[in-house]
């Protein structure tokens, strides 16, 4: 900016070319007339304006010039939306779109104009020209208020947090929490009536969490592992193994059944993706024609003959004596 020690080239009355000179001065200052009224271009109701560089989502961008056909006997509001594409409507501007000029024509001719243009030094289409900034003290914050307008939220006292309170961001006091119902090491929390925060005191040695009438309780271990074994009738021609075959609670049993008239396969799976247990038993019935036979994938399979079911309704049985071995025995072949 000049001052009154300029830095501006002066027009004295003695020199040549003063042209030149006054030409030189408008193209220094040419971003001032971004998007002004480009008076030779106006005409009755037609509005001329001149073009410009704008940032358009970060690219700077030209903006040729350009006019609008105004309406008659109307206020008319000219801006810049976030394309950077000049428009006018006859109501309001428009939030969120730069306002350039407000412009009154009458029957067949523009009678005044009001400049609304700020500064147009990288100016940014759609608004982006700055705002005021409402902060007064250290901390502060800008938030939207009505209709967006940016305004000062003051910064909040020690420990409160920020939070909304009826639709708008306000500094509050922590929330305290619930109160805390354990008493004792061990203690768990959970929920009574409607969901309230209430103490489970810790069981005694031994007992475990389970379920009782709808709510958690410690009570004494069931036996567990004295169910029936599984039997998993099979009637295809193969079929491998899975953990289920040989649950816990058959204190790893299982009984898998071959029915089918064609010969027939059962798998052992490895231990790496199928983990028996050391000490899993599982009996193999040949209960079709079709004569079964058991493979294994990557561990040790050993056994007395062969693996082969002898004849239909014969047993073979599957030990599992160490983490990558079976031991087959039974009426084989």
């Amino acid at each position: 900016m000049a001052d009154s020690t300029t830095n501006l080239d002066q027009i004295l009355s003695t020199q040549s070319a003063k042209e030149a000179t006054a030409n030189a001065l408008l193209d220094a200052a040419s971003p001032a007339t971004d998007f002004g009224r480009h008076a030779s271009a106006c005409n009755l109701l037609t509005w001329g304006y001149y073009g410009g560089k704008v940032n358009v989502s970060g690219t700077v961008t030209n903006i040729a010039n350009g006019t609008l056909s105004l309406t008659a006997s109307s206020t008319c509001y000219i801006e810049i939306d976030s394309a950077g594409s000049v428009t006018f409507n006859t109501s309001a501007f428009t939030a969120g779109r730069t306002p350039l000029y407000q412009v009154v024509t009458g029957s067949s001719a523009v009678t005044s104009w009001i400049d609304k243009r700020l500064s147009a030094v990288g100016i940014v289409a759609g608004g982006a020209v700055g705002m005021a900034n409402p902060m007064t003290t250290a901390g502060d914050l800008i938030d939207g208020g009505s209709s967006g307008t940016p305004q000062r939220l003051g910064i909040g006292t020690s420990g409160q947090i920020l939070t909304v309170v009826s639709g708008a961001p306000a500094w509050a006091a922590a929330g305290t929490g619930f109160a805390n119902p354990m008493t004792t090491a061990g203690d768990l929390i959970d929920g009574g009536t409607a969901g309230a925060a209430q103490r489970l005191g810790i069981g005694s040695a031994g007992q475990v969490l389970t379920v009782v009438s709808g709510a958690p309780a410690w009570a004494a271990a069931g036996a567990g592992g004295n169910a029936a074994p599984n039997v998993n009738a099979q009637t295809g021609t193969t079929y491998t193994l899975v953990i289920g075959d040989a649950p816990q609670a058959s204190c790893y049993q299982g009984i898998v059944t071959m029915n089918n008239a064609s010969a027939n396969t059962l798998t052992i799976p490895a231990n790496g993706s199928v983990a028996f247990p050391v000490g899993t038993i599982i009996s193999v019935i040949q209960l079709g024609a079709g004569q079964t036979t058991i493979a294994i994938t990557t561990d040790t399979l050993n056994n007395p003959s062969s693996v082969t079911a002898r004849a239909r309704y014969s047993t073979l049985v599957l030990q599992k004596v160490a983490t990558t071995t079976w031991v087959l025995g039974g009426d084989m072949t």
